[in-house]
């Protein structure tokens, strides 16, 4: 086995590098070729993290502070009072209320212990609980004097039985002592009346916009820098930002205009100079980061373009990424929600520090607010988490005195969108005092965008023997690793499972998902894709073939959009939708065959040629009378237009939608196929799987079946807008049940609580349950699978434009297949 597995993985690599390129050289610096830090070159030390303590009514910490062995930071409080915003005589609903903010400033020692607020800190305003006032401190930094300098907005108003009145609001910033006495007010509002006059255009775009100061910093020369923004009106889509140097007298010395500055934040560096983290595309279009310093020229007439960056070029992916000042040996520390870089003071150079999950800290919830560095190398940062935030200090220690602990790899192919995967692997590690596991993200490889040098290199470390213990499945060729015997199979263990056995899930989707009767990942939650209607046009019961389906369209003339218009409804993407959801008619992955040179297919062929448009635009929508805004089934089906929906199913509010514009109940016929069954598959994104080479199945095993753990689903479910069913069967019970009661709030608007869907009945549960029982087969989307359906549209496409016939088209794919699919089996 082992031999088969090295001989056909390597004919694997070797198509794709032939095709893709391979990985570029990493120097000396531990970079690679483009300027990414190496994802191995962390060095021979490690940070330990331990929590400090912090009092319970903390439940937020912003604008970290190093002050002679004390730490300073802000807190923001809310008012347990919500106030009715406009006349309250008028129905209002739950975004017409106000709940006040206030910010206070607290000191407290580096162990976490004589937590106060400063003595002599008051607010611009009077913010007392229950005044209808709102007031947070934005920003705070340190001076070269060791003063406090902080940037307020507040917000005021008189509130009435009837209706507010007298709003007003502004900035202040303000110079405090360490006790927070006020040294020095300075006004800044006028930067805001400068930045509106950016919004002074045509452009409707900039009618919805508000401008915002979001930081602040000084120089040694006493200039005070105020970074401004334009965001829309909930205060997201951050741009239009530009910089302004004013004096102590709040006078505008100069202004810049700048790209994108990651976090909005502004950065002191070590020589006193102030600079800020700026986004901009190199030639090939790929975000790059550049520090870059903020100065006033000599010549103030001088308005040619100046190059102020001090280093460019860098890339650091990933998602919740933020800027932090710095001292000692970096002028700025990077973070993302994987790992923590630094910006060496002499160099410039990024170094990457650590991985967060390395040190088991998990900072997928809420993201990193705070992170400095002390005078004894240490580094505290604190961690937002759903309902308040956590402090940790991070120690550097050297390797060789950290216990160690048995190693389980798990290799992913991009981690950007796999939060909940991060969060377990965090929880696990913090738990485990025997195993440890080493996230390896392959993504971390890639060149450019459209660039598989991870996946290649993946493959070649299989290929070496370097096999990881657990694969998490999204992006990665599934097929491919499930037919070379790379996968172990799921159902012993859970059947071995002390709490679990296969009855506890949703039995007919994993049923789907196996390959020769073997479970080769597990999921939390799923989708289904079918063809879906009404039962008086369609037909009773599950399942048909192209006779019966050509049938219903030669009875239905007047639909002259019998698919609707949209995914799926054009000549190659029905065809590849017909081959997914009929997937083992054509391929059998476990001998290595194909199974395209046969009558059906050539009947498949000439059906979508003679029923779809090759592309979207061949539908004239004006000569049909439809408007571009009228192209949804929900528009569609009532005008008789639209018979027929291929869609993604993911939840019951799709089926309750679906029988209001079908106007009655509805009939799943799936995908055609000779057997008239089955025809509609699944779909998932979070799969994990457990290798045959693991020594440690029992442990991966831990880890994997946290995704069918109940309280894990909904929380998963709670954290995307886009609800999938339950894998778990008590989960998925229990969210049909909500949905049968008719006094459960998730029938109704979420914003105004008035009655949106009817509840489900026992009748609809039954249907959706028999539909998952006909489950048969999974669509999975790998780059890597990429191949397979080019194979597939190249070829089809010559019959659809009369090139060839169908006949020699069946023939051509048949050929190229058999060579496709014997080389991955």
């Amino acid at each position: 086995m082992k031999k088969k597995l090295i001989a056909v993985v390597l004919v694997f690599v070797i198509s794709l590098t032939i095709t893709y390129g391979c990985k570029k050289d990493i120097d000396n610096n531990g970079n690679t070729d483009n300027g990414k830090p190496d994802i191995n070159g962390i060095g021979d030390y490690v940070y330990v993290a331990e929590t400090l303590p912090i009092p319970d009514d903390i439940k937020n910490i912003q604008n970290l502070i190093y002050i002679d062995n004390k730490l300073y930071f802000v807190s923001t409080f809310e008012s347990t009072t919500y106030f009715p915003i406009g006349d309250v005589s008028d129905e209002v609903v739950m975004d017409d209320f106000y709940n006040p903010k206030y910010s206070e400033i607290f000191a407290m020692n580096l162990d976490g212990t004589d937590v106060n607020q400063l003595p002599d800190y008051t607010s611009p305003i009077d913010v007392a609980p229950g005044n209808t006032s709102f007031h947070i401190i934005v920003d705070m930094i340190i001076d070269t004097s060791n003063n406090l300098w902080v940037l307020e907005f507040w917000e005021h108003w008189e509130q009435t039985p009837e209706a507010v009145s007298d709003y007003s609001s502004g900035y202040a910033l303000r110079k405090l002592d360490l006790t927070g006495a006020e040294l020095l007010t300075v006004d800044i509002n006028n930067v805001i009346s400068k930045q509106e006059e950016f919004t002074e255009t045509d452009n409707p775009i900039f009618n919805q916009v508000q401008s915002i100061i979001t930081s602040i910093n000084v120089d040694t020369d006493g200039n005070i820098y105020v970074l401004t923004a334009l965001t829309d009106e909930y205060g997201f889509s951050t741009f239009g930002e530009i910089v302004y140097v004013l004096n102590n007298n709040g006078d505008i010395i100069y202004s810049e205009s700048l790209i994108i500055v990651l976090s909005g934040q502004l950065n002191r560096l070590s020589d006193g100079r102030v600079a800020c983290i700026t986004h901009y595309p190199n030639d090939d279009g790929i975000s790059m980061l550049a520090l870059r310093e903020i100065s006033v020229p000599e010549d103030e007439d001088n308005e040619t373009e100046r190059d102020t960056t001090i280093v460019g070029g860098m890339i650091i992916e990933g998602f919740n990424q933020d800027a932090f000042s710095s001292s000692g040996d970096f002028e700025a520390f990077i973070s993302n929600d994987f790992s923590l870089f630094g910006i060496e003071t002499e160099s410039y150079e990024v170094v990457k520090l650590l991985d967060w999950l390395d040190i088991n800290i998990d900072v997928n919830n809420g993201g990193v607010e705070s992170i400095i560095k002390l005078p004894d190398e240490r580094i505290i940062c604190n961690v937002r988490l759903p309902m308040s935030t956590r402090l940790y200090v991070l120690t550097k220690t050297p390797k060789s005195e950290i216990p160690e602990k048995i190693t389980l790899t798990l290799a992913a192919y991009g981690m950007n969108n796999q939060a909940e995967l991060r969060s377990m692997v965090a929880k696990f590690n913090s738990e485990n005092d025997t195993y440890f596991i080493e996230v390896v993200d392959y993504m971390d490889y890639n060149i450019g965008p459209d660039d598989f040098a991870g996946l290649i290199r993946l493959n070649t470390e299989i290929v070496s023997g370097k096999i990881p213990d657990i694969i998490s499945l999204v992006g990665m060729p599934y097929n491919t690793f499930a037919g070379i015997g790379l996968l172990e199979d799921l159902y012993p263990f859970i059947d071995n499972d002390p709490v679990y056995n296969r009855s506890d899930f949703m039995e007919g989707v994993f049923r789907a998902a196996e390959i020769d009767g073997k479970l080769y990942q597990v999921f939390p939650t799923f989708s289904i894709s079918t063809i879906l209607g009404s039962p008086s046009v369609l037909g009773s019961g599950m399942g048909w073939n192209l006779d019966d389906l050509r049938a219903v369209l030669d009875a239905n003339p007047s639909a002259i959009m019998p698919f609707g218009f949209g995914y799926f409804t054009t000549k190659t993407q029905f065809l590849r939708s017909m081959i997914q959801h009929n997937i083992d008619e054509f391929i059998n992955w476990r001998n290595g065959t194909a199974n395209f040179d046969t009558d059906s297919f050539i009947e498949m062929l000439k059906f979508v040629n003679n029923n779809f448009p090759l592309e979207y635009e061949d539908i004239d929508l004006k000569a049909l009378g439809i408007e571009p805004w009228e192209t949804h089934p929900s528009y569609l089906v009532p005008r008789g237009f639209q018979i027929i929906e291929v869609m993604w199913f993911s939840d019951f509010g799709n089926y309750q939608y679906r029988k209001e514009f079908f106007g009655e109940e509805l009939v799943f016929k799936g995908f055609p196929n000779d057997k008239r069954s089955g025809g509609s598959s699944i779909s998932f994104s979070k799969g994990l799987a457990i290798t045959t080479a693991s020594e440690h199945k029992d442990v991966a095993w831990l880890l994997l079946r946290d995704l069918l753990d109940e309280d894990f689903q909904i929380k998963y479910q709670s954290n995307h807008t886009s609800h999938s069913f339950s894998t778990n069967k008590t989960r998925f019970n229990n969210v049909a049940a909500e949905w049968m009661d008719e006094n459960s709030s998730v029938l109704n608007n979420p914003f105004t609580g008035e009655p949106l869907y009817a509840p489900l009945t026992q009748a609809d549960v039954d249907l959706l349950l028999e539909l998952i029982n006909t489950l048969h087969s999974t669509i999975n989307n790998s780059p890597l699978d990429w191949a397979f359906w080019d194979i597939i549209s190249e070829s089809a496409v010559d019959y659809f434009n009369g090139i060839r016939s169908a006949e020699d088209v069946a023939r051509i794919i048949q050929s190229r297949m058999v060579i496709y699919v014997s080389e991955r089996s």
